[in-house]
């Protein structure tokens, strides 16, 4: 996955896994539950927008992930968050 920042979108704290798995379609959850693993991790991964039966649902995938695994067409740029260790989050363009 190539990833191009745009802008700084904040800051988020570490919450609760369980609370994102709840309501995989709010982006602050999801975000939330990102900073969680990216900490654990201690490398930063994306939040990449998909659906699951016509409904909205943010993944949580690694920087070396492929986008083909979420549905996106390969010469297709998308919208993503990145969530750094720290809690900081990006703004992107990925392919």
């Amino acid at each position: 996955m190539y990833l191009n920042i745009e802008s700084k979108a904040g800051t988020v704290m570490a919450g609760q896994v369980r609370e994102y798995r709840k309501s995989p379609g709010s982006l602050n959850l999801a975000a939330s539950a990102a900073a969680h693993y990216a900490k654990n991790l201690k490398e930063r991964v994306v939040l990449v927008e998909g659906n699951s039966y016509m409904s909205r649902v943010y993944h949580i995938a690694r920087e070396t992930d492929d986008l083909r695994k979420y549905a996106i067409m390969s010469n297709v740029t998308a919208k993503v968050l990145i969530v750094e260790p720290n809690g900081d989050c990006y703004y992107a363009t990925a392919q």
